[in-house]
Formats: structure tokens, C-alpha cells, sequence
């Protein structure tokens, strides 16, 4: 049985994008990518228009073990959720993004019943390797640094350069 790596990119994003792409390439010979399908995708709102129980639900069926699981941004947000449910041998967020319980902020993204949902959440208890830029927003950079995040040195909101090569190497381990 080939070990599969999950990816749930973030919002505008796609796996043919050249940096998803040399993460695949990375790792293409440790592991079986399977990119997750949110079919909910808005580009009003970056979580899309459903609720999230249901989001989380469709993810939950497309996940088989063993498995790693890997997000970036929305998708860290959607990869942390997951991961209580279906319990990943490894998790990787890039950039998790300030949406659960007290922490959430930029509500013009997600919908009425998201933000309800999400503000009534706490962040769940489980381990991850969590990485994120330096040059990222002040909230972003502070709830990473919360779940014990890496901070990527001279890097953006972007999974490109160094913050690409460090969560290459993470997975590769």
C-alpha cells in the first residue's frame, strides 16, 4: 500500500500551479498525491458557500490510509478540522489562517453560517508541524506561533522559496 499525501491548497489556487507542483515533483516518489475537492469553491468567500459541517464531511470521504495531510492557508484551516475527524498520521499546515473562536477576523470571506460555526470552535487538540512566513499578517503570524509554528524567514504568504523547501524537507523526513 503506497502512502498518499492529501493537499488542500488555498483559495484562488489550484494543484497546477508551479510551486503545488514542485512539492509534487518533490515528492512524488515517497508518495501518492491526491489533491482534495472542495466542491463548494466561491470566489466570494474562500471556504465556499456550504456549511462547514458539510465541507468537512466531503473531505472526510475522499481521505483513505495511510495518509499525510497538507494545507496551506483556507486549506490549513480545512486541513486542522479534518484531521480531528480522520486522524492523518502526519499534518502540515502552511500559514493557518486567524478563523476559529475568538481569533476569527476577515469575516467578508466566509459566509453567515461559517462565521457561526467557526466562532463557536476552539482550536482542536491536535499535533501538527505548523509553518508560516515572517513577512505574513500580524494575526496570521500570531496564531501560528500559538500552535508552536516554525517561522520561515523572509517569506510571504506564498508557498514558494524557502517556505516551500522547508515544508519539502518536512514531508520528505
Amino acid at each position: 500500500m503506497s502512502r498518499k499525501l492529501y493537499i488542500l491548497t488555498g483559495w484562488g489556487e489550484r494543484l497546477m500551479d508551479k510551486n503545488y507542483q514542485a512539492l509534487i515533483s518533490a515528492v512524488r516518489n515517497r508518495y501518492e498525491v491526491i489533491p482534495l475537492k472542495i466542491v463548494t469553491r466561491n470566489p466570494k468567500f474562500c471556504l465556499g458557500v456550504k456549511p462547514l459541517r458539510d465541507i468537512l464531511n466531503s473531505l472526510e470521504k475522499q481521505i483513505k490510509e495511510p495518509h499525510t495531510i497538507i494545507g496551506f492557508s483556507d486549506g490549513a484551516l480545512l486541513a486542522y478540522l479534518i484531521a480531528t475527524i480522520v486522524k492523518p498520521n502526519h499534518l502540515i499546515l502552511c500559514s493557518l489562517p486567524p478563523m476559529i473562536g475568538k481569533d476569527l477576523v476577515d469575516h467578508k470571506f466566509l459566509t453567515k453560517e461559517q462565521i457561526k460555526e467557526l466562532s463557536a470552535m476552539d482550536y482542536p487538540d491536535y499535533p501538527a508541524k505548523v509553518f508560516y512566513g515572517s513577512e505574513e499578517d500580524k494575526n496570521l503570524k500570531r496564531v501560528n506561533k500559538k500552535l508552536g509554528g516554525i517561522r520561515i524567514k523572509n517569506a510571504k504568504h506564498k508557498l514558494e522559496g524557502d517556505y516551500l523547501k522547508a515544508v519539502i524537507k518536512k514531508i520528505k523526513k
